[in-house]
């Protein structure tokens, strides 16, 4: 299979359902920020914090979820994945197990710590702001509701996550002092 094909060049590309869109539409805008998810779960799986076990197989699930979610918004339907880490449960699973070795948050803290937290934390926002577009798509389009679900607990365990891996680099969080209140 050819990876070009020329159907793109004008500004439109071809729905699962074999109609045209324009490249700048809500869905298509969806499922394009869900294969960045995608890249950038990869990005920070590559992390030297997160190599060891079970670090790679959650992220490899993750990876994958992000993908079937990015299809679920291109079809504007389709189940979750079935045995595949990173579901919602697992999720909230992970981020009890790790908020265990963490302190109690009492305020806001900065994006900010050693290398792999950084990049949970420009990846969280990301997972954010596609949260954000995609309320647009399910609004107007539709798509399964487990994608929200979905990438909301995707964010709150990168959270968990950045605060884990300072917390394991004996860095800790860096608390917000807001200025001028």
């Amino acid at each position: 299979m050819k990876i070009y094909t020329g159907g793109g060049d004008q500004g439109e590309t071809s729905l699962p359902d074999g109609s045209r869109a324009p490249k700048d539409s809500l869905r298509v805008r969806g499922y394009g920020s869900l294969d960045e998810l995608a890249s950038f779960l990869g990005w920070l799986a590559s992390q030297e914090e997160l190599a060891s076990p079970p670090h790679p197989a959650r992220f490899e699930g993750l990876v994958t979820w992000a993908m079937e979610a990015g299809s679920a918004v291109s079809h504007g339907s389709g189940p979750p994945p079935k045995d595949i880490p990173g579901s919602v449960s697992d999720l909230e699973a992970w981020m009890d197990d790790l908020d265990r070795d963490l302190p109690p948050l009492e305020n806001f803290i900065l994006p900010m710590g050693s290398p792999g937290a950084a990049v949970c934390h420009v990846v969280r926002s990301q997972c954010r702001r596609i949260e954000r577009e995609l309320v647009g798509v399910g609004g107007r389009e539709g798509f399964p509701s487990w994608v929200l679900a979905w990438i909301n607990r995707l964010a709150d365990y990168l959270f968990v996550l950045a605060r884990w891996l300072n917390q394991a680099a004996g860095r800790g969080d860096t608390p917000w002092k807001q200025q001028g209140r």
